[in-house]
Parts: C-alpha cells; sequence; structure tokens
C-alpha cells in the first residue's frame, strides 16, 4: 500500500520513523518536500493515503487532485489549530491532524484506517461476489408431510464463518453444521472448502463406502489436519420414518429439543474434539428417540453462547436449522 506525504523538512523524520514502523505491514510511505516534487510523485505511485501540509499548500494541492477525480485517494491534511479553515475545502480533505502531531497517534489511526476501510474497498468486487455466492449457497427450506426444516444465518460481519447444508436421502435427512473461526472473507472461503469435504463424504456414505456419520466425520478431520485448519462442526442424520436422530459433535457442546406438550428446550449436551487438531482423532455417535419431540434445534457457537451466559449483544455468527416435526396422522386406504 502506497501512501504519499508532502510536507515541510519539520515533519520528514517523523514519518520516516512510522514508515520504518509499518514497513511489516506493507505500508510504504513517499515523501517530498516541495509541491512539484510531490505532484510528480503521485502521479507515479497514484497512492492511496496523501499526507499534506496546510503550510506547503496544502489546499492547492488537495484541490488540484481532488480536481482530477483523485481515484479515491484519502487525503490527511496536518495543520496548526491557528491556520484559516476554508469550508469549501471539506469535499477534499478527509482528516485534519493537528500540528506537530503525535507520532504515535498518527501511525496507529493510519493503521486502524487500513484494517478498517481501505482493504474493504479494493477487496469490494471480490466481497460482492462473495456475498452473493453465499446467498446461493444457502439451503432450502424443506416442508413436507414429515417435518419442516428452516434456518437462522446471521452473518457477524457480511461474509460468515458458518456454513449450514441439509441432504435427502431416501427418507432420511442428513444435516451439516460448520463453524470455522472468522468472520471475513477468509473464513468463508475456507467453510466454503470444508462444506466440498462434508458433501464428498456425504457421497460416500450414500454409496455405502461409509457405513456412518462417524465415518463421515474421521474423513473430514483427516484432510484438514494437513491444512492446519480448525473448525467445529455437528453432523447429524434424522430418520422420520423411525423416529430416531443420530448425531455426532466436532467441537459444538450442544444441541436442544423440545418435547410435546412442553414450552421449554432442553440442552442437550455433546462432546467430540475439534476437526483438524488431531489426525487419529475418534468420534462418537449417539441416538435419541423422537416419539415425543416437536422441535430440534442445531447450531453454530453464536446463538450457544448467547443462551447459556449473561451475553445480551451479538457477538460472532448466529446459525441454526430449527426442525419441527409433525405428528403423523393416521393413514385411511380405501379399498
Amino acid at each position: 500500500m502506497n501512501v504519499l506525504a508532502i510536507v515541510k523538512e519539520d515533519t520528514i523524520n517523523k514519518l520516516k520513523r512510522i514508515s520504518t514502523d509499518l514497513s511489516n505491514r506493507n505500508i510504504e510511505i513517499n515523501i517530498a518536500s516541495n509541491v512539484l516534487h510531490g505532484l510528480h510523485l503521485f502521479l507515479i505511485y497514484k497512492p492511496h493515503i496523501l499526507i499534506l501540509d496546510y503550510e506547503l499548500k496544502g489546499y492547492f494541492i488537495a484541490e488540484t487532485i481532488g480536481n482530477m477525480n483523485k481515484q479515491n485517494t484519502i487525503i490527511y491534511m496536518l495543520k496548526n489549530n491557528d491556520n484559516n479553515f476554508d469550508e469549501n475545502m471539506q469535499g477534499y480533505i478527509d482528516f485534519y491532524i493537528p500540528k506537530p502531531f503525535n507520532e504515535t497517534f498518527f501511525k496507529f489511526s493510519l493503521i486502524s484506517y487500513v484494517k478498517k476501510y481501505l482493504y474493504v474497498v479494493n477487496d469490494n468486487n471480490e466481497l460482492r461476489r462473495a456475498l452473493d455466492k453465499q446467498i446461493q449457497s444457502l439451503p432450502i427450506i424443506i416442508n413436507d408431510n414429515n417435518l419442516m426444516i428452516n434456518y437462522i444465518y446471521s452473518p457477524f460481519n457480511k461474509l460468515s464463518g458458518d456454513k449450514l447444508q441439509i441432504l435427502k436421502v431416501n427418507n432420511i435427512y442428513y444435516g451439516i453444521v460448520i463453524d470455522c473461526v472468522g468472520h471475513d472473507l477468509l473464513a468463508w472461503q475456507q467453510t466454503g472448502a470444508v462444506e466440498i469435504m462434508f458433501k464428498y463424504a456425504l457421497k460416500f456414505l450414500k454409496q455405502g463406502i461409509f457405513k456412518n456419520i462417524i465415518e463421515v466425520l474421521e474423513h473430514v478431520n483427516k484432510n484438514l489436519v494437513p491444512e492446519e485448519m480448525y473448525v467445529a462442526a455437528t453432523i447429524f442424520e434424522l430418520d422420520v420414518m423411525n423416529n430416531t436422530l443420530k448425531y455426532a459433535s466436532a467441537g459444538i457442546p450442544s444441541f436442544f429439543i423440545k418435547y410435546r406438550n412442553d414450552n421449554n428446550y432442553k440442552e442437550i449436551l455433546m462432546r467430540g474434539k475439534v476437526l483438524g487438531y488431531k489426525f487419529d482423532a475418534k468420534y462418537k455417535e449417539e441416538e435419541i428417540d423422537l416419539s415425543n419431540v416437536n422441535d430440534i434445534v442445531f447450531t453454530t457457537d453464536g446463538l450457544i453462547e448467547i443462551l447459556t451466559t449473561n451475553k445480551i449483544l451479538k457477538s460472532d455468527d448466529v446459525s441454526a436449522f430449527f426442525i419441527t416435526l409433525k405428528e403423523k396422522k393416521n393413514e385411511i386406504y380405501n379399498n
């Protein structure tokens, strides 16, 4: 990332020290001490951030560059409190910094801006494509004679590290709940890669290559260990005809069920190592009878944390399957 500073001599040493401190963050500060040299460097580097000095024709440079279609260049203006303020320049100056400026404050201001804003602008197209794909990859809502499967999918920061998917094989529903670390583009990409691993493993289960959901988890785990990716997940097998639910956890601590004629949800605790932690990790399949169960909620840590702690504000992605089992009605056959 390029930063250009057109400043007086008394500021150059401070900026050089800041530039050295920021070199490991790939932030390069180029410095000019006169107007012509500064304009020339602007044309060469097309900087993301421009630092100007009020006393070195700063307003003139800002207006000149602003009228050139400055390509989203952010302009900092260094000025003393007693310098004149021109309201007509509000459209050109993004930040005012008092002189003499505090190096530490300015350095962290620069880092904060780069982290929160600049990368979002640069990655905007990629982010937009990812958001579109995220919407397209959401599971379908299922509503048939036996059950309804709906879901909540609420990213903490646009892109989610969570993934929900459901697959029906004959009369059995297989669900996966995936929780990768993070809420950014990288986390979303990792979640997509893990989802593909699960889909292939579920195909092996459908073909009879794998015998149960434990082998599915073990397969995904062995693929993640070499990638050094740590992922929490739950996999479940819902057989509505036989009223059974089989489930296995890899780092997600619980899910919830509600019995018929009961308004309260019961938390069902689970245990299992996070995927990718250990190559030969073993997982446990458990089973419950659904004859008297009305609702099941499988979720990631974001919702569990809110429900089981004193937190009142969302601080993570919130994703969950809401499954409602419909009471079976007696079927009448006319001969």
